[in-house]
């Protein structure tokens, strides 16, 4: 609790102190602190703070920095000794999760009808993929490079019909440690109206260079109060082929009540399905609402059809946002309930603030 005290004084004394060290930053941040128990062997707390920076060097380049830092740790003591359970180790840790340059070459040469934007730090696969639902199971990505951190692209515009994207990433970032494994990424996408379509090539030293041909198909577009969306993907690569269809839809009634749908299928090499997810919200007032989630999993031989049922009620209080909830899962699945939520769920609140 002292750390996540400490945490957030440090956090908003660097948050006011920007404006006066340099008035080129603009900032923003976000503090996180909840808990959870399954009230039978461990009650669980939880802290994270968010700092984002971003700073003009001039008119062309712009620097972008994320500093995170996570906590956890067996803060509920009444109700882990009424429990009988232990709780968790306290663990605390600070990194930056983003570091990089962005620099608009296309202005600095003068180009006109091209844009050229360069970034060193970081990948970013630019290419549209409608997600409509809260869980977002139709959404899909024919390429999955690796690694976000120590990398470097360039994107090249036409306009809308087409970009080309060239994205070189030397190291990869496996829990901590970065590992030599230079990934190369291929990509060009575009869009004419609800329609964006993809073409990729990504490959990596581990398969010798040998990567992943992916192409991709995409539409969504609102028809009044009802938005549905449909991708269709199509990879090929040294272990075989597949084809993926996914599938949503939301639906919003005035501000008060919104619901989505999503789910993704396989086609090839076999006929699957995959999970399913179903996200409700009610909001009576602009500072109230209830969200009651679902994830159900419709794939043959299945051990559980219900994942999760997230139901929960969240309180708006200026910029920060109280919630308390309570999670049935199976081992997966969970929405607005935290990650250190035990697999079989159990009852959970958070505040969140942003500023």
């Amino acid at each position: 609790m002292k750390r996540i005290t400490l945490l957030a004084v440090l956090a908003l004394m660097v948050a006011l102190a920007l404006p006066v060290m340099a008035t080129d930053f603009t900032w923003s941040g976000e503090l996180t602190y909840g808990a959870s128990t399954d009230f039978t062997k461990s009650a669980d707390a939880y802290g994270n703070a968010f700092l984002g920076l971003t700073g003009k060097a001039d008119a062309n380049n712009t620097f972008y920095a994320t500093l995170n830092t996570a906590y956890s740790g067996s803060a509920l003591t009444v109700l882990t000794d009424l429990a009988g359970g232990t709780g968790t180790l306290n663990s605390f840790s600070a990194y930056f999760s983003a570091f990089y340059l962005t620099s608009d070459i296309g202005k600095i040469l003068g180009l006109n009808g091209i844009t050229a934007v360069a970034t060193y730090g970081w990948i970013d696969t630019a290419c549209t993929s409608y997600s409509v639902s809260g869980y977002g199971y139709e959404s899909l990505i024919a390429y999955d490079p690796q690694g976000t951190r120590d990398n470097a692209q360039i994107v090249v515009g036409f306009g809308a019909p087409a970009s080309i994207q060239v994205s070189v990433s030397p190291l990869v970032s496996n829990v901590g440690s970065l590992t030599f494994n230079p990934q190369i990424l291929f990509d060009v996408y575009g869009g004419f109206g609800p329609i964006n379509y993809s073409v990729s090539y990504s490959t990596n030293k581990t398969t010798n260079f040998m990567g992943t041909v992916g192409a991709s198909v995409k539409w969504g577009q609102a028809m009044g109060d009802l938005t549905p969306a449909v991708n269709l993907e199509v990879t090929d690569n040294l272990t075989g082929n597949a084809m993926s269809l996914g599938v949503g839809a939301s639906f919003a009634y005035t501000t008060m009540f919104s619901a989505g749908i999503g789910t993704a299928i396989t086609l090839a090499p076999a006929f699957g399905m995959g999970n399913l997810g179903i996200n409700t919200s009610f909001v009576p007032m602009a500072n109230f609402g209830v969200d009651v989630d679902a994830s159900m999993n419709l794939a043959t031989g299945a051990a559980n059809f219900i994942n999760a049922i997230d139901a929960s009620a969240w309180y708006m209080l200026g910029k920060s946002k109280a919630r308390l909830g309570y999670l049935y899962s199976t081992g997966s699945g969970a929405y607005n309930a935290p990650v250190t939520l035990a697999p079989n769920g159990g009852i959970y609140f958070s505040w969140d603030l942003t500023f």
